[in-house]
C-alpha cells in the first residue's frame, strides 16, 4: 500500500471514530433530552398535563388562572407531601399528607384560595410560570422527576 492509500485507509478509519463518537454523545443527549421533556426521569409515573404561563387579561391580577396539571399516570397512590413544583427561581412545596390517586389530577394555581383534595393554591404574590420556562417536579429528597418546557399554548 502507498502512502497515498496508508494516509486514505487512516483518514477513514480516524473519520469512522469521530463518527461514532458523535453518535454516542448526540444519543446521550438526545435520551437526557428525552428524560427531562414531558417524561419522567425516573421510574415514577407523573406527568405534567397542562400549564396556563399566559392567562387571558392582566397576568398580575389573573394569578388564579395561572396553573399547573399534574397527574398520576401509574397504578399507585403517590405521597406528594414535600414535593416541589419549580420554575427554578420560585417553588411550590406540597403540603404533608397531599396524595395523589392514580389517574387523578392536582392542579396548583399561582393565585390564593382554598385547597382541596384536587386544587392547590400557592399564594404567590406575582405571575410564576413564563412561556420557554421549564417547570420541574422534584421529591422530598430532591430527585428530579420530570421536567416540562412550557410552549406557547402551555403544551
Amino acid at each position: 500500500m502507498g502512502t497515498t492509500e496508508q494516509h486514505t485507509a487512516v483518514g477513514v478509519g480516524r473519520l469512522v471514530e469521530l463518527l461514532f463518537v458523535v453518535a454516542v454523545l448526540g444519543s446521550v443527549a438526545m435520551l437526557g433530552g428525552v428524560a427531562y421533556d414531558q417524561t419522567t426521569a425516573t421510574t415514577t409515573p407523573v406527568e405534567v398535563v397542562e400549564v396556563n404561563a399566559d392567562p387571558v387579561g392582566d397576568d398580575a391580577t389573573n394569578l388564579q388562572s395561572e396553573y399547573v396539571v399534574v397527574r398520576n399516570t401509574g397504578e399507585d397512590t403517590l405521597r406528594l407531601g414535600s414535593w416541589q413544583l419549580t420554575d427554578g427561581e420560585h417553588a411550590y412545596t406540597f403540603p404533608e399528607g397531599v396524595t395523589l390517586e392514580p389517574g387523578e389530577t392536582v392542579t396548583v394555581s399561582t393565585g390564593g384560595g382554598t385547597d382541596t383534595t384536587h386544587d392547590r393554591y400557592w399564594g404567590a404574590g406575582e405571575p410564576v410560570w413564563e412561556v420557554g420556562e421549564t417547570v420541574v417536579l422534584t421529591t422530598a429528597d430532591g430527585e428530579r422527576l420530570l421536567s416540562h418546557r412550557i410552549g406557547p399554548h402551555g403544551a
